[in-house]
This record gives C-alpha cells, sequence and structure tokens, in this order.
C-alpha cells in the first residue's frame, strides 16, 4: 500500500469536486484525510447555493461520499 506521509506542518492544497472551496476536517496517521467540499452541482436547499459532499483524500486522490439519499415520507 502506498502512504503519503504528512507533515505535522505541512499544508496541502487538496483540491475540491468541482466548486469553489473544500475544508480538512481530520487527518489520521495514515495520510487519510477527511472533510468536506462543495461540488459545484447547484442546490436550491442549501445556503451556499451549491451541494456540499464528504470526502476521503488519500495518495494524492480526492474521492467523494456522495450524499445520504432523501427518505420520502408520506
Amino acid at each position: 500500500m502506498n502512504r503519503t506521509r504528512l507533515s505535522p506542518h505541512a499544508l496541502f492544497v487538496l483540491g475540491t469536486l468541482g466548486g469553489f472551496n473544500s475544508n480538512a476536517f481530520h487527518v489520521d496517521d495514515g495520510g487519510q484525510i477527511v472533510g468536506a467540499s462543495i461540488t459545484g452541482t447547484p442546490d436550491p436547499h442549501s445556503f451556499l447555493g451549491e451541494s456540499v459532499h464528504p470526502f476521503i483524500w488519500q495518495n494524492g486522490v480526492m474521492q467523494d461520499l456522495g450524499t445520504l439519499q432523501e427518505i420520502e415520507t408520506h
């Protein structure tokens, strides 16, 4: 397994999932980073105007973790 070693004082540009911003929330000892990114997809229910998705970043690649599906109630 190829692991990215992260310095505790290093700054990384992680990129986004298509939107204008992303934020990292946690970095583990193996170099995985979890956070949230704006996707660039319009969302009238979001206060940002665009969808926000969680992500995991590992080995230099950001993976979109998607969203919870809406459950219809009757």
